[in-house]
């Protein structure tokens, strides 16, 4: 199957924090992928 998302070697730096370092991800078809979290956690950001 093919990827339908793919995401690599992604960094995300708020204030001077490493929140994410380097992570490579990817979404194949037909796949389902659920992100939880607290209220206020930033999941749709």
């Amino acid at each position: 199957m093919s990827d339908v998302l793919e995401l690599q070697d992604v960094s995300v730096v708020r204030e001077g924090r490493a929140l994410v370092d380097q992570v490579s991800w990817s979404v194949k078809e037909g796949e389902r992928w659920v992100i939880l979290g607290p209220n206020g956690a930033g999941k749709t950001t």
